[in-house]
C-alpha cells in the first residue's frame, strides 16, 4: 500500500466505507491519535476488533513514515479519547494501482514538531504527504493601557491612536493563537508594513509592562493569519508570511472592537478607527 497525493486521492471514485476507527499510541513527545476510514476490498468484516486490525495493517506506511520521522516505534491501539489539542494533518493511503483505499487523520504533540524537526530531504519529501490543517494566529501590533476617557474618545470614528511600537522599518509585535487554549506559544516577530511582509523567528514572546491606565486595548493586524504547522515552526528557513498590510482591529474592554487603518505620521504609525464591529474572538 502507497500513500497518495491529495491531487490522486481526490480522482478515485467513493466507495462504500467502513465506520472510523480511533487509535492511539504513546510517544517520548505526548500521545499521537490516529482516526482511519477505510473503503474495504470484499466483504465488510463483522467483527470490531478484526475490522480494527484491518486498518491498522492497512495504515502501516504511515505508521512506519512516523516511526522514520522521530526515531522511535509507536504501538498504536483502539482509543476513543477525544481529539488532544495537538496539530492536526491528513493522509490518503492507496494501492499500487492508484485507488484510494484508506483516510487518515493525525493528532500529533507540538513538541514533536517543535523538538524532532525533518532535516534529511528524503524524510522532508516523504512527510509531503501530510495535508497539514492550519492554524489562526492574531498578529498583535500594539498593546496599551488607557485611561477611561481616553478610551472613550477613541471609541468613535474617525479617532486616532499613536502606537509607540511603530517607530521604525521593522515594527516589533507578537505571533499568537487566535484560539484560547492552543498548544503552540506566542512568538516574537516583526511587521514591515510597507513591504506588508510578518516574519518570526520561534522566540518566545514575553509578556512586557504595558504602562498605566484602566483599559487594556490590543491592536491586531487584518485578516487573521492561517497558517500551516511546518510554516509556522519555520521547517524551510525563516517564516514569514506576505500580504499583511493596514487594516487593523482594535479591541477592548467588554469585547467592543473597532476596524480601522493604518496611517503613516512622521516615523510613527497611528489607527484610526472607521467602524465599530459586534465582537471579536
Amino acid at each position: 500500500m502507497n500513500l497518495e497525493s491529495p491531487r490522486a486521492a481526490a480522482a478515485q471514485p467513493a466507495g462504500a466505507a467502513w465506520p472510523a476507527a480511533s487509535f492511539g499510541a504513546g510517544s517520548r513527545f505526548g500521545t499521537v491519535q490516529l482516526r482511519l476510514q477505510g473503503r474495504p476490498q470484499g466483504r465488510m468484516p463483522v467483527v470490531p476488533a478484526l475490522r480494527e486490525a484491518l486498518l491498522l495493517a492497512q495504515a502501516e506506511p504511515l505508521v512506519q513514515l512516523l516511526e522514520d520521522w522521530w526515531g522511535e516505534a509507536l504501538d498504536f491501539a483502539p482509543d476513543a479519547a477525544e481529539d488532544s489539542p495537538g496539530a492536526r494533518a491528513e493522509a490518503t493511503l492507496g494501492t499500487p494501482d492508484g485507488e484510494a483505499l484508506l483516510q487518515a487523520t493525525l493528532v500529533l504533540p507540538w513538541a514533536a514538531l517543535q523538538g524532532c524537526r525533518p532535516q534529511e530531504a528524503a524524510l522532508r519529501e516523504r512527510l509531503g504527504v501530510l495535508q497539514w490543517q492550519p492554524v489562526a494566529a492574531h498578529l498583535v501590533l500594539s498593546r496599551q493601557r488607557l485611561a477611561r476617557d481616553e478610551w472613550q474618545l477613541l471609541a468613535q470614528p474617525g479617532a486616532a491612536l499613536l502606537l509607540p511600537e511603530s517607530t521604525g522599518a521593522a515594527w516589533p509585535c507578537v505571533l499568537r493563537p487566535a484560539q484560547a487554549g492552543a498548544p503552540w506559544p506566542a512568538l516574537r516577530a516583526s511587521w514591515e508594513p510597507h513591504a506588508g511582509r510578518v516574519q518570526w523567528q520561534g522566540e518566545l514572546a514575553a509578556d512586557g509592562a504595558l504602562g498605566e491606565g484602566e483599559v487594556e486595548v490590543e491592536l491586531r493586524l487584518l485578516p487573521t493569519l492561517r497558517l500551516q504547522p511546518p510554516q509556522l515552526l519555520g521547517w524551510d528557513g525563516l517564516p514569514q508570511a506576505e500580504g499583511a498590510r493596514g487594516a487593523a482591529l482594535l479591541c477592548g474592554p467588554a469585547r467592543e472592537c473597532w476596524r480601522g487603518e493604518l496611517l503613516p505620521l512622521g516615523s510613527s504609525w497611528v489607527f484610526r478607527t472607521l467602524v465599530r464591529e459586534e465582537a471579536a474572538r
